[in-house]
């Protein structure tokens, strides 16, 4: 009986210490992915921030073609993007999400092809 009591004492430290390192490391790896995303997201940010300035560059100098170029590659880019993932998980929730706001969307996103070589360089403003 003895044995059985040591043995039980012993499986629930076992058991907790075990718990207790999987908890702070779980804890721990979603702090680091929080803060990965965050560093994702300025990026994407200040990227989307430079080609808003560009095109609003070209617009003040009354170069309306270069900035409608960069505007189209623009939105090129982002349905490249959205077509892959789109694809990749096809039932996804994005698909409802995207459904719910732009009905033809979805029938685009699927055979989407973009029009624009990679890589890309606009034209210049003269």
């Amino acid at each position: 009986m003895k044995k059985l009591a040591v043995f039980a004492f012993a499986f629930f430290i076992l058991g907790s210490v075990a718990y207790l390192s999987f908890s702070y490391g779980a804890k721990y790896e979603r702090g680091r992915l929080s803060d990965e995303l965050t560093a994702i997201q300025a990026e994407m940010w200040f990227n989307h921030l430079q080609d808003y300035r560009g095109i609003e560059a070209d617009l003040v100098k009354n170069c309306s073609n270069v900035a409608l170029e960069k505007t189209q590659y623009a939105i090129a880019s982002e349905m490249q993007l959205l077509s892959e993932f789109y694809k990749e998980n096809p039932n996804s929730w994005v698909t409802q999400y995207i459904s719910e706001r732009d009905v033809n969307l979805v029938n685009k996103l699927n055979g989407f092809r973009n029009p624009f070589p990679n890589p890309w360089q606009p034209s210049s403003c003269k």
